[in-house]
Order: structure tokens, then C-alpha cells, then sequence
């Protein structure tokens, strides 16, 4: 049986966010932290419950929410280390000089 008159909701495309959380400076306001972390003044004075123009105590803890950092694929690779954190050769056919130990 097929139901006339369901409906299908969709939830919005709204990226995934991670928590942010900070002490604040000295004279930090809600306009500052929502500028640095992209956000705006409106979802800051939400998450807080202040008002727009309010200033954060300087220590207190701020959370903001921001969307994930997208994965970005390297262009060039680091350079390989050894353990011992020396570098290794860039080709495994490069010429190897051993030193000698007679004179």
C-alpha cells in the first residue's frame, strides 16, 4: 500500500562543525570572536546568551562552532627523515660514499 499524502523532509546542507574553544583577551567581544572564527555576531550571542555589544571577561572560556577544514592533498612532499630525524637520500640509486678508515 502507498501512502497519498506523505511527505519527505530533508534535512539542510549544513556542513559539519567543530567546537572551538578558547580563553578570551583582554577587551574580546563578541564581534571580535565572531569575526576571527567566521561566525557572526548573532550565532556568538546565542552560544554565549549576551548581547551583541557584550565584552567576555578576560580568561573566561568562549566556545565558537566553525564549519571542518576541507582535506587538502599536498602539492610537493616533505622531505623524508630518518629516525633520528636526519635526512634520507632523495633517490634510492643516488651514490652512497662510505668513509674510508685507512689513510
Amino acid at each position: 500500500m502507498v501512502a497519498d499524502s506523505a511527505t519527505m523532509a530533508f534535512a539542510p546542507a549544513v556542513p559539519p562543525l567543530r567546537k572551538v574553544a578558547f580563553k578570551a583577551g583582554k577587551k574580546e567581544r563578541v564581534a571580535t570572536v565572531a569575526k576571527r572564527y567566521g561566525a557572526s555576531a548573532g550565532q556568538v550571542t546565542q552560544w554565549h546568551e549576551v548581547d551583541a555589544g557584550a565584552l567576555f571577561k578576560a580568561g573566561q572560556t568562549v566556545v565558537v562552532y566553525t564549519p571542518t577544514k576541507p582535506v587538502r592533498v599536498a602539492s610537493k612532499q616533505a622531505p623524508r627523515t630518518s629516525v633520528k630525524g636526519r635526512p634520507v637520500a632523495a633517490s634510492p640509486s643516488a651514490p652512497v660514499r662510505l668513509a674510508s678508515t685507512a689513510r
